[in-house]
């Protein structure tokens, strides 16, 4: 009898060496870490997965006031651009023109909140790229950079638009 208990046991530690962890998450693994301590012998594989597959760390590296500037930048350009969508959309459905008016009004501010916060984050990469020396935050600028001119482009031709259409002529 204790043969076979042995051998079982000798199966499902086999059985975890050769399991994919990759398919778990962090609670998975920690339920596994604390249900079934003594089936397990050697815990070198969880823990290499954990260091390798779950690192919190990378978010902790990270600035907090850099991945808040990122994150009002990525809401301020989905934003902008539905703003910009509605208004072309809103031509084709026939809105009333103090509608459009309206649209074009909050199209430009968006777009000029989101220059200058595009521009935060342009001069907050360079102090992370120098202080921290990642490459990441070359990336990130380039992001950035893109981003403040479609931002710029949008601000000039809504507010031009919104000009004529009041009457007012360059």
């Amino acid at each position: 009898m204790s043969d076979k208990n042995d051998k079982d046991k000798n199966e499902k530690i086999d059985d975890e060496e050769n399991f994919d962890f990759s398919m778990m998450n962090e609670v998975e693994i920690e339920t596994l870490n604390i249900d079934e301590v003594e089936d397990i012998d050697d815990f070198g594989v969880l823990e290499e997965f954990k260091e390798k597959f779950l690192d919190t760390n990378i978010q902790e590296r990270i600035p907090m006031l850099f991945r808040l500037t990122r994150r009002g930048v990525v809401f301020l350009s989905l934003l902008m651009w539905g703003l910009f969508l509605m208004f072309v959309l809103g031509n084709f459905q026939k809105f009333l023109d103090s509608d459009l008016n309206l649209i074009l009004f909050l199209t430009t501010s968006v777009s000029i909140l989101l220059a200058l916060m595009s521009a935060t984050a342009i001069i907050e990469c360079i102090f992370c790229a120098i202080i921290i020396r990642k490459i990441r935050y070359i990336f990130y600028s380039v992001f950035f950079i893109i981003d403040l001119a479609f931002a710029a482009v949008i601000a000039v031709f809504s507010r031009s638009v919104n000009m004529i259409s009041l009457g007012a002529i360059f």
